[in-house]
């Protein structure tokens, strides 16, 4: 196939700005994700399009974790089974991925392995931010609100749960 009719061509792109996934818009469009990747790839201007679309459609996807970390989430609350509220929940991992992935020099992991006298490697890894920690994010915009992004934002200290362990130079050489 060298060419899809102008319907279906902007009916896949259109589907892929809507859920940037290949597959399901390719299948949606009533067409094998295989055949449009073979036509992408001998074809530029659909190449342009495609990536176009998904960009658009990965672009959707980052304003909305950007207002779910910074607006959050409704969830119901029920007692007996009965609907009685809603609450509004915030999601410390979401924040941290968006920080990752736009400030990586200041919020990506890091792992610093060094050889002390004796021959003993001290490792620590970062694992995480517990959500129900007081000054977690989630905490303090459960209690503070929607301005407590400036404080994590502007240094305030988030702790973190690290593992620490020693392991002799052996035992390092043993798990590569």
């Amino acid at each position: 196939m060298s060419e899809i009719p102008p319907k279906d061509r902007a009916l896949f792109l259109g589907l892929l700005r809507l859920e940037p996934n290949v597959t399901k818009a390719a299948r949606a469009a009533g067409y094998a994700p295989a055949t449009l990747r073979r036509l992408r790839e001998r074809d530029p201007g659909f190449g342009a399009e495609w990536d176009e679309a998904l960009d658009e459609g990965i672009e959707a996807l980052e304003a909305e974790a950007h207002r779910r970390a910074k607006d959050g989430v409704l969830r119901p609350i029920y007692q007996k089974g009965d609907l009685v509220g809603h609450e509004t929940v915030y999601s410390d991992q979401l924040i941290m991925f968006l920080l990752k992935a736009h400030r990586p020099e200041k919020y990506r992991e890091r792992s610093d392995v060094k050889s002390t006298q004796g021959g003993v490697l001290k490792l620590e890894v970062i694992t995480g931010i517990p959500e129900d920690l007081p000054g977690s994010y989630a905490h303090r915009m459960q209690h503070h609100g929607p301005h407590a992004i400036e404080d994590l934002v502007e240094g305030v200290d988030v702790p973190f749960v690290s593992e620490r362990r020693e392991e002799t130079p052996e035992e390092v050489s043993d798990a590569g």
